[in-house]
């Protein structure tokens, strides 16, 4: 127990200590003590997290300013309940996603399961966050847009060169349809750091603790084949858009794409590891190979190979193959593992 204290009392301190970015702290913690079915232990961490930007608040606008520590403006009392009220629900929430990583993984759920139902949840928090804070958002786009255009200005003057038409078009194209693709790129990042957390939570599990973990790997996480019919609707909306624009044709249609073009390009790299993993080229090979896809283009060959993994299913394929060649050669030592 006092092993525990001392730990969740470091946990909290690096917690301010780093506030607002510890916010991505707690979830792992979370989600393996709920595993553990720890569930005194587990509550202890969301205090945690939920004192978090209590006590970084009070400490950064009223006690270091009270003790001349820090020459920052007031922001009054109501913004700093508001900030604090606000962060302390992020804080919570985020501190949910790993439990309910937990209790995914004593149910027994798949890797794949997890990690999408861990990608929605928080997919939904980040979408209401901008909704709630739409218009805010939209300024910060049009302030980031304006600084980005100063900076071609100012680095075409310094090589004495008119500032580059592409990059400026770039720029106004990206701030007219930010909102086409925020959801988009969001949902992408997040479902690729779900598959880092639950990597990483799988990791501690059975290292540190000697348990199972979700059931399966990154390797042999696959989305389900249903998923293409939505990949084919949201290249048709697509298309639609190049023949009859529109802002609310051009928010669902690129959105969806940028979300389901992560989901399978995280696919195709699932299939290149699980290949590398049966096959275990030797060195100079594996090198090859990852200098061919950086130079074709790694990113769209792993998206078509992951979109098409639906009807190869190229994992199935790959065993068949080791097997036959194990089967014929024996199995082999001289390889990367």
């Amino acid at each position: 127990m006092l092993q525990f204290a001392l730990i969740w009392a470091g946990l909290l301190a690096l917690g301010v200590a780093l506030y607002p970015i510890s916010v991505g702290m707690y979830p792992i913690p979370a989600a393996v003590l709920a595993a553990r079915n720890r569930w005194k232990h587990t509550l202890a961490i969301l205090v945690a997290a939920g004192l978090t930007p209590t006590i970084s608040i009070v400490l950064r606008w009223v006690v270091l300013p009270a003790g001349g520590g820090e020459d920052a403006p007031d922001p009054g009392a109501g913004a700093l309940a508001l900030l604090t009220a606000g962060s302390t629900l992020e804080y919570i929430a985020f501190g949910l996603a790993g439990v309910l990583a937990g209790v995914g993984i004593a149910r027994m759920w798949s890797y794949g399961r997890l990690v999408h139902v861990l990608t929605a949840y928080v997919f939904v928090l980040m979408a209401l966050n901008f909704l709630t804070a739409w218009d805010a958002w939209t300024s910060q786009v049009g302030a980031m847009a304006e600084n980005l255009r100063v900076a071609v200005h100012q680095q075409a003057g310094q090589t004495g060169n008119e500032p580059d038409p592409d990059q400026l078009n770039l720029i106004t194209w990206l701030e007219a349809h930010a909102g086409s693709l925020v959801f988009g790129a969001n949902y992408a990042a997040i479902f690729m750091v779900s598959c880092m957390f639950v990597s990483l939570t799988r990791f501690i599990l059975r290292t540190r603790f000697g348990e199972a973990g979700p059931q399966g790997t990154f390797t042999q996480m696959r989305p389900p084949d249903w998923l293409v019919w939505l990949a084919i609707v949201s290249a048709l909306l697509c298309l639609a858009y190049q023949r009859w624009p529109s802002h609310a044709l051009s928010v669902v249609a690129w959105n969806s794409a940028v979300g389901l073009a992560a989901i399978y390009c995280v696919n195709g790299l699932s299939i290149f590891l699980y290949a590398v993993h049966a096959f275990r080229p030797n060195l100079l090979i594996f090198v090859l190979i990852v200098f061919v896809l950086i130079n074709v283009g790694a990113m769209p060959l792993l998206m078509l190979i992951g979109l098409f993994d639906t009807w190869g299913d190229y994992r199935r394929k790959i065993d068949v193959f080791v097997a036959a060649r194990e089967k014929k050669d024996g199995p082999s030592d001289d390889r990367m593992v």
